[in-house]
């Protein structure tokens, strides 16, 4: 694993770690607070993965899955968006902005589109799609949205780690 973000408190001997690695069933990122002594296990793919912090341990822990969709994502991104835009970004525009915005969910051929056309990634937790965002080939990042009850716990950098990678790997120079 490669250990993305370490902050340390030292008022409250803790710190934060994300981390990302990358399995064939998918990409799979973790964030949580380390505290005294870990030895963290994961079984993937019928390997044991074993993620060792010395004198740690994690509270708070949350692994998500990160993965290609598929069109069969496609009802559960819709609603995921149009509940994003409709609960969260209503807090900074005005009705007639987030009604033209949140309207954007009922195109299902163009939803279909970006999933098949562009790097579309999924994060989920227990089946359950907790975030999307997807790059173009040219390096646009389209879409970056979490569920409006799963904000703040790091999906969308955990996505965005992942899309950087597919940019980094595509020769793509510059995300805009």
């Amino acid at each position: 694993p490669a250990v993305y973000f370490f902050q340390i408190d030292s008022t409250q001997k803790t710190a934060i770690a994300e981390f990302s690695f990358q399995l064939a069933s998918g990409f799979y990122s973790a964030r949580g607070i380390i505290q005294s002594y870990c030895i963290y296990q994961a079984i993937a793919e019928n390997k044991r993965l074993t993620l060792i912090f010395f004198k740690t341990s994690f509270r708070n822990i949350v692994i998500m899955k990160i993965r290609r969709a598929e069109l069969k994502d496609t009802d559960q991104i819709r609603q995921l968006f149009y509940d994003t835009v409709t609960n969260i970004n209503s807090k900074d525009y005005d009705d007639a902005q987030i009604s033209v915005w949140a309207s954007a969910y009922k195109d299902i051929n163009k939803w279909s589109s970006k999933i098949q056309e562009q790097y579309f990634f999924v994060a989920e937790e227990d089946y359950k799609i907790t975030g999307f965002g997807s790059i173009t080939s040219e390096g646009y990042l389209d879409y970056m949205y979490v569920h409006k009850d799963h904000q703040g716990k790091g999906i969308a950098s955990g996505l965005l780690k992942n899309l950087e990678i597919i940019a980094f790997e595509n020769d793509v120079k510059e995300i805009r």
